[in-house]
């Protein structure tokens, strides 16, 4: 009997924090990803096997592991952040006069 086995990695991005690279030192958006490992059987993902939390700086790409209680920490804080400071709303009256605006009446 054949068995076909392996794993497959899968990757979710949890938030896009603005942070310090401890690398470069600059201010930049940081990815928050989940890793997962998952053992399959003929193609099929069974079940995890092993969860990584990285932290990826977008401006020099350097990876940092974090522990899971740090990751949901950091997505907490990014959620509070942006329920207190809601996206400004576009006044309804407002036309940007650009090359693809209405024409006023």
């Amino acid at each position: 009997m054949l068995f076909i086995w392996g794993w497959r990695w899968t990757v979710q991005q949890l938030e896009m924090l603005n942070l310090l690279c401890q690398r470069c030192g600059n201010p930049a958006a940081h990815g928050l990803y989940r890793r997962v490992m998952k053992f399959t059987l003929f193609f099929i993902p069974l079940f995890p096997v092993r969860v990584i939390y990285t932290l990826q700086c977008t401006f020099c790409g350097v990876d940092q592991n974090l522990a899971k209680d740090v990751a949901m920490r950091l997505v907490d804080q990014a959620k509070a952040a942006e329920a207190a400071s809601p996206v400004p709303q576009r006044h309804p009256e407002f036309n940007g006069g650009g090359r693809h605006s209405l024409p006023q009446q």
